[in-house]
């Protein structure tokens, strides 16, 4: 059955996040069945060994998985590479907005 989750604040949850112990092979599975098929909640999970100590690789790629789950898209600009500020770890945002035109009557 579904079951409307609520974080903190009482809002409707759309990620979970789950940080997981080691040898979690039976947890997982449960994990994603509850939240993802019951309850269409995206999940990211993680075993904790993998967090201790943060390689920045692991962050980076965890970053770009939770991105795409909450509907960014990912991008790497190798064309951009020869910028000065792409030298060093980098990220970038862009936010668009569209408002809708005023219609004088």
């Amino acid at each position: 059955s579904t079951v409307r989750v609520r974080g903190l604040t009482g809002t409707l949850l759309s990620l979970v996040y789950c940080i997981l112990p080691r040898n979690s092979s039976s947890c997982y599975p449960r994990i994603k069945h509850v939240f993802e098929n019951q309850n269409a909640i995206s999940t990211q999970c993680m075993e904790l060994r993998n967090l201790k100590p943060p390689k920045p690789q692991t962050i980076g790629n965890i970053l770009q998985k939770i991105n795409t789950k909450i509907g960014g898209v990912n991008n790497i600009a190798t064309d951009m590479m020869n910028i000065p500020i792409f030298k060093t770890p980098v990220i970038v945002f862009g936010a668009g907005q569209c408002a809708p035109l005023r219609v004088r009557a």
